[in-house]
């Protein structure tokens, strides 16, 4: 049944990705077989947080929650996994539920695309993750979790890693883990804890979801990563900028805020927390580093800038 399930929420996400018919029979889809969040979290008194796990957004939102001591519910999915009960919060009830921010569209292909109008993306329907409170209100992304909880985030600081550092920075570990003598870390990342079935279906499902994300993040094209790495270079500068500004150990003082969580969990794909998401994805983390020396010279170079060390430090706090 898990694969079945699996099959059917990955099959029209890769072959009829903008078709209007695709999407209204996706929604069906997922208002027929999908769990409503919002009766669970009314019927719980219970806050429930849909997420992809390894996400750096995700963990930003379940971070926000941890350091707030609001206890939560996770229902943690897999990429394309994760379609159907997206939709059935954001677009399948009788309210509209859409994130305004974390956006996850197509990257630049060349430099001369860079800074070129984009419109909002239909992923966002799609978008990971969302909060649904006992009360039944949903709390749409990443930043409405994260401030709703810690308070407002610096709108300077926060249109830099919302915009560039974090869709960066997972184009920039999509292409490693892409690669194909990474393959073993990606099943192990996508499927971690799931089961055998699970890795049943994520096997024959794989291979298309995967290009279909290739082609999304243009992780396929050197121009492109080329572009990716520059724009990296660009941002972490102008990141570093804040902490240079702050005068403390800290964007929040002597000890971090949710402006540092903030910015080291979007900088997180670039230098691997060990405890990132509690430590969990540490085993995948060491193995994807010894087994590619390229990513482990670019992961340690990425260490070594101001916002790295900044995010391992904060991550010491997690």
């Amino acid at each position: 049944m898990a694969a079945l399930s699996f099959i059917l929420q990955c099959k029209p996400l890769i072959i009829e990705p903008c078709h209007h018919l695709a999407m209204s029979k996706l929604v069906a889809l997922a208002r027929w077989t999908q769990r409503d969040l919002i009766k669970l979290a009314k019927a719980e008194n219970q806050p429930q947080l849909l997420t992809i796990p390894y996400s750096h957004y995700c963990e930003l939102a379940a971070w926000s929650l941890d350091r707030a001591a609001k206890p939560y519910r996770e229902h943690g999915y897999a990429p394309g996994e994760h379609v159907l009960p997206s939709l059935a919060l954001r677009v399948a009830g009788a309210e509209r539920h859409l994130s305004s921010t974390s956006r996850v569209d197509a990257m630049p292909r060349t430099a001369a695309e860079v800074g070129e109008p984009r419109p909002r993306p239909r992923s966002n329907a799609t978008a990971v993750p969302a909060l649904v409170m006992p009360d039944g209100a949903v709390l749409a992304d990443s930043w409405a979790i994260a401030e709703a909880v810690q308070g407002p985030v610096d709108p300077a600081l926060k249109a830099l890693l919302d915009e560039d550092l974090g869709p960066l920075s997972r184009q920039w570990i999509y292409e490693k883990l892409f690669r194909e003598a990474n393959a073993n870390v990606w099943d192990d990342l996508a499927g971690a804890g799931r089961g055998p079935l699970f890795g049943a279906a994520w096997s024959v499902m794989s291979p298309r979801l995967t290009e279909s994300m290739r082609r999304l993040f243009r992780t396929h094209s050197d121009e492109a990563m080329k572009v990716c790495d520059d724009r990296l270079a660009e941002t972490l500068d102008r990141a570093n900028g804040f902490l240079e500004k702050s005068g403390g150990e800290f964007l929040g003082g002597d000890a971090p805020s949710i402006e540092d969580v903030a910015m080291a969990t979007l900088a997180a794909p670039l230098v691997l927390p060990a405890n990132f998401a509690r430590g969990k994805y540490a085993s995948p983390f060491e193995q994807l580093l010894a087994q590619d020396a390229e990513m482990q010279a670019q992961v340690e170079a990425y260490r070594a800038t101001p916002v790295g060390a900044h995010a391992l430090k904060v991550y010491e706090h997690r």
